[in-house]
């Protein structure tokens, strides 16, 4: 039993540790091995429009365990946790890291973590951001080249992503070693994404050549793929183009398949739909937005690219207008008749039920559909849209159409921003 001068000593040591507060009331100091917890606040990464990631660490938690942790945040200075705008991470030590979320584009913020334990609330440094995407380089492909001649070339590019700002300059850039750049043999062509080609000239025959497209923003400049090309050391005959004779006229048994013009100037390939709506010049598209269609229905071009001054049509042959277009119905005999002699039979490329189709005359008319003025597609299977090279109006210009419920014919008015097949007709 320890002598009662024991307990007198340590109710002495109890009493004098105490303090006493501006009340009535006597309190306890804590121990002093407990405070607040140590904590930081990391950097902030993946900045968009609305959100941002950030970062804390709990190095210390004061000598009593840390029950609430997160990260608090505000447009102001020195954010707390009596916020609405803030996270809840778990507990205790180490490092933890969430997503703001609802933030305003174009809004600074401010960054705190913090910490609770029974001292109460510790925060870490401020760090403070922006909510804007941050830019990137540019994101672009290099297209295959087309058009080779024993001294040109048609090449391009697309830009798929401008990197969150705006691309100010692109082209493409060629030499005779891999991977050539803007130093090297360059052409400026645009700006913006989407995609692009021009026609290199001036080039040796019979050589390799190495193309690259580039595009600039404010980050620096991102270079697509390589590819390559040989100029050839003659130039190669024109392919062989199938022909039918339907009542003195000599027409195309294909649909017409070129990206140049006669000149050998490119034709541009349009693929993004608010992009082709605001056209005011020649463009090109694959049938049904489908590269695989091309063998078998060709291309999709716009009026523009039919009435171009430089020919859309190869030499000897041209656009038919619908005179050309009325004789060769007349012939067939018009209405239900002329449609069912010119479409393809079965149901292979047509929509059942297909009426009347036959394919009498040899045309081989297939359902290749339309492109609409505000760039989306329409038809493929079921109609057949041919331009004529004759226009209707400012705006218009008329079409030969067939569709698969019917033999018959028909014109109709189509705005000069859509997108039909051709087909060409002997000079």
């Amino acid at each position: 039993m320890r002598p009662i001068y024991f307990y007198f000593l340590f109710l002495t040591i109890i009493l004098f540790s105490c303090t006493r507060n501006s009340g009535t009331e006597w309190q306890i100091p804590p121990p002093p091995f407990l405070q607040l917890a140590t904590v930081t606040t990391g950097p902030i990464a993946n900045v968009t429009n609305t959100s941002a990631t950030c970062s804390g660490d709990i190095t210390d938690e004061g000598g009593t365990p840390v029950t609430a942790r997160g990260l608090c945040w505000s447009t102001g200075h020195n954010p707390t946790v009596a916020l609405p705008t803030k996270t809840v991470n778990g507990a205790g030590t180490g490092q933890f890291s969430n997503t703001l979320t609802g933030l305003s584009t174009g809004a600074t913020y401010y960054v705190r973590a913090y910490a609770t334990n029974t001292m109460g609330t510790a925060y870490g440094n401020e760090v403070g951001f922006t909510a804007t995407t941050q830019p990137t380089l540019p994101v672009l492909i290099t297209t295959s080249a087309v058009g080779i001649t024993t001294g040109s070339a048609s090449c391009g590019g697309d830009v798929t992503s401008e990197g969150n700002v705006t691309v100010t300059s692109r082209g493409i850039c060629w030499g005779l070693n891999p991977d050539p750049s803007k130093t090297d043999n360059n052409m400026y062509i645009g700006n913006g994404a989407g995609s692009f080609t021009a026609s290199i000239t001036g080039l040796n025959a019979a050589t390799t050549y190495h193309v690259r497209a580039w595009a600039t923003n404010s980050v620096g400049t991102a270079y697509g793929n390589d590819i390559s090309f040989t100029t050839y050391n003659i130039t190669p005959p024109p392919p062989t183009t199938p022909t039918v004779t339907i009542c003195s006229q000599v027409w195309m048994m294909k649909n017409l398949d070129v990206t140049t013009y006669r000149n050998g100037d490119p034709i541009p390939q349009v693929t993004d739909p608010s992009q082709w709506q605001n056209l005011a010049t020649g463009a090109w598209a694959y049938v049904n937005d489908d590269a695989s269609t091309n063998g078998h229905y060709g291309k999709i071009y716009n009026w523009y690219a039919v009435n171009d001054p430089r020919g859309l049509a190869p030499a000897g042959w041209h656009i038919p207008s619908l005179a050309e277009y009325t004789t060769l119905e007349n012939c067939l005999g018009t209405g239900y008749i002329a449609g069912g002699k010119l479409k393809t039979s079965g149901t292979t490329d047509w929509m059942a039920p297909n009426t009347g189709a036959t394919n009498a005359s040899g045309f081989s008319a297939l359902p290749g559909g339309w492109r609409l003025t505000n760039g989306t597609y329409s038809g493929f299977g079921t109609q057949g849209w041919f331009w004529t090279a004759t226009a209707q109006s400012a705006t218009q210009s008329w079409a030969f159409y067939l569709v698969y419920s019917a033999a018959g014919s028909s014109f109709t008015g189509a705005t000069n921003k859509a997108g039909a097949v051709v087909r060409c007709v002997k000079d």
